[in-house]
């Protein structure tokens, strides 16, 4: 039953009637004091879930409400308040009445835009995006897709970037589930992974802008049909475990996907400069910071008489890059030159600064370490020089630290390397990226090659997702053979090692496969230790207690803590107290959930059954 009656008053709105009622929010349509139609959103904030409230308990949705109050922008906010009923304090957000279609909808009724609607739509999204990214307490978006995309009345001047909330004040903690019941071909891989920045929505922009050119989603796929509303509300406890494990599946896959090259089609419904096709590619980008930092930086870059790019755009290399193709026309190209870290000798404190996982340490040390460093008295004992090795587990657990750390304790140098790196707009021509890639590492031995995601650059060939890798797949089983003779060293993290391809799992190539857990209590004590190290803090802050309410919390939870209690402490210029963290942890919830760990320790056994099942001889020896 709705909260208010027909006539009944919402602060200075008088009540017409309500049109939705949900778990923590009902709609109505309502009157102002001049009798003008207007919309009323209120919320219920005892039922807000945590993600939903601020640092104080304020409902974000509200305060975000109130800030864009007047931006003709940002749905005709009127304003927003709170309002007594039946003894609770509700929160209502009001917005002007409008007669509106999506984008959305003008697309499924044939509607397409020419170059100059396209540019004209671009400017107002990036536009309204730079002023929510430039507020003094600075809005992300999360939700710029068609649908959020209104038109008053169907004249395309009037434009409003719908839909609020979603969005999130950039110094908060992401919410991991704030993308479900969202189109995931507009939300940017790392929302969709927990994460999510002010360049997630430049990833949506640019995403919207691939399908108004090509009348198709980036990277498209049929994931939108799998994923049903109770995705969207999380799924029911009853619901089948079955079909909850094919949807995450599904979702994996879809972000695994996102890795590799962006599909460029020969057809385009809007023709558009080659300078905005590259600025969009780069909107689009996997990786936040390979994108543009700002939506003013895209707007620049889309370059055209309409918007002159600005002094010192990051779109300026592409430019330049564009200049020198036109000027060789006809002549046969190369791709890009990449610009990418150089190996370096590793230096620092190895694994002292790795807190707790003795036992993993030891491993590494005996099984690894030991006969890297001594490989011609490993040699005399027949003892074969291991290739590499996989570390896997959930996110956010610090596998690529570990990596890093490990090469400091063997003292070898080191290279990370990214999927995107290896990929290529050309027909295998990420074989012959990798191929390069080992040389340069034997030209450079001792070295260690980390390689992060790997599931997505060696997928199972027996898979669909995987069967087009075949090359490339074959280049790293022949590279990693062998090559701990030629002192390279392959380390691949991996979140999913069962979609790896079995024959690179295979001892030979990764001798040790490493379950890296959610830290224990000693890791998570030391992580506190390090993340408060040279910062003001109290005496006598008990860490060890601080680490007993933090369990299955993560490395990156346990940095959000230590810097949202500092931010704190900043601002009543105090010193740190463990008050302040036990606040902090009170406030954030841990970024891994059970679920997720026995999905992952179920894994394990998986994995480590296989292991022994296919293990031809103990890691590194022979047999005689």
């Amino acid at each position: 039953m709705a909260a208010f009656a027909k006539n009944e008053m919402i602060g200075e709105y008088t009540v017409s009637y309500c049109f939705y009622h949900g778990s923590y929010y009902e709609s109505y349509t309502a009157s102002g004091r001049t009798g003008n139609k207007c919309f009323i959103r209120v919320i219920l904030p005892d039922m807000v879930k945590p993600s939903g409230l601020d640092r104080d308990g304020s409902v974000i949705e509200g305060e975000i409400a109130s800030l864009l109050s007047g931006d003709p922008d940002m749905g005709r906010f009127l304003g927003s308040g709170t309002v007594e009923k039946d003894g609770k304090r509700l929160v209502y957000i009001a917005s002007g009445w409008a007669v509106e279609t999506s984008l959305c909808q003008l697309a499924h009724e044939g509607k397409r835009l020419d170059r100059h609607e396209l540019e004209q739509l671009m400017q107002w999204v990036l536009t309204a995006l730079d002023r929510l990214h430039s507020k003094s307490r600075p809005v992300i978006h999360n939700a710029v897709e068609p649908g959020n995309i209104v038109i008053d009345d169907g004249d395309f001047r009037e434009l409003t970037l719908d839909v609020l909330n979603r969005a999130r004040f950039s110094d908060l903690k992401p919410d991991p589930d704030s993308w479900h019941g969202l189109d995931p071909h507009f939300v940017a891989p790392e929302r969709m992974e927990g994460g999510g920045s002010v360049r997630s929505d430049i990833f949506s922009a640019g995403a919207l802008m691939y399908w108004l050119v090509f009348g198709i989603k980036p990277w498209d796929s049929d994931i939108d049909t799998v994923l049903t509303q109770d995705w969207a509300l999380g799924f029911p406890e009853d619901y089948p475990d079955a079909t909850v494990q094919t949807v995450w599946k599904e979702v994996r896959s879809f972000i695994r996907n996102r890795k590799w090259p962006l599909l460029i089609p020969e057809k385009r419904l809007i023709d558009i400069e080659d300078s905005q096709l590259e600025a969009m590619k780069m909107a689009l980008s996997p990786e936040p910071e390979e994108r543009f930092s700002s939506a003013s930086e895209f707007l620049a870059a889309l370059g055209t008489d309409t918007f002159a790019p600005a002094p010192g755009s990051a779109f300026r290399p592409f430019l330049k890059s564009l200049e020198k193709k036109n000027q060789s026309a006809g002549e046969k190209h190369d791709e890009a030159p990449e610009t990418k870290p150089e190996p370096h000798r590793a230096k620092g404190n190895g694994f002292a600064d790795v807190a707790g996982m003795e036992d993993i340490k030891a491993l590494m040390r005996e099984k690894i370490i030991d006969v890297l460093k001594d490989p011609e008295l490993a040699e005399k004992y027949r003892i074969q020089i291991p290739n590499g090795m996989l570390l896997y587990g959930p996110p956010g657990c610090g596998k690529s630290f570990i990596a890093e750390k490990f090469a400091e304790e063997a003292g070898w140098n080191y290279k990370f390397v990214k999927s995107s790196d290896l990929a290529s707009t050309y027909i295998h021509g990420s074989q012959e990226k990798i191929g390069k890639l080992f040389d340069e590492a034997r030209k450079n031995a001792p070295m260690i090659l980390n390689f992060d995601e790997f599931d997505a650059l060696v997928p199972d060939r027996g898979s669909p997702q995987g069967a087009h890798m075949a090359g490339e797949v074959n280049e790293f089983l022949s590279q990693m053979n062998s090559c701990g003779k030629d002192r390279v060293f392959v380390i691949a993290s991996s979140n999913r090692p069962d979609l790896i391809d079995p024959a690179v799992r295979r001892k030979g190539r990764l001798d040790q496969m490493i379950y890296i857990p959610v830290p224990d209590a000693a890791a998570r004590e030391g992580m506190f230790r390090v993340q408060m190290k040279g910062r003001p803090q109290e005496e006598g802050i008990d860490f060890g207690h601080l680490a007993s309410l933090t369990e299955n919390y993560v490395a990156a939870d346990i940095a959000f803590i230590v810097n949202d209690a500092a931010e704190r402490a900043f601002r009543s210029r105090t010193d740190i107290t463990e008050r302040m963290l036990e606040d902090a942890i009170g406030r954030t919830r841990p970024s891994v959930g059970p679920d997720d760990i026995r999905y992952y320790e179920s894994l394990r056994d998986k994995i480590e059954k296989s292991a022994k099942e296919s293990a031809h001889n103990p890691i590194g020896f022979i047999q005689k």
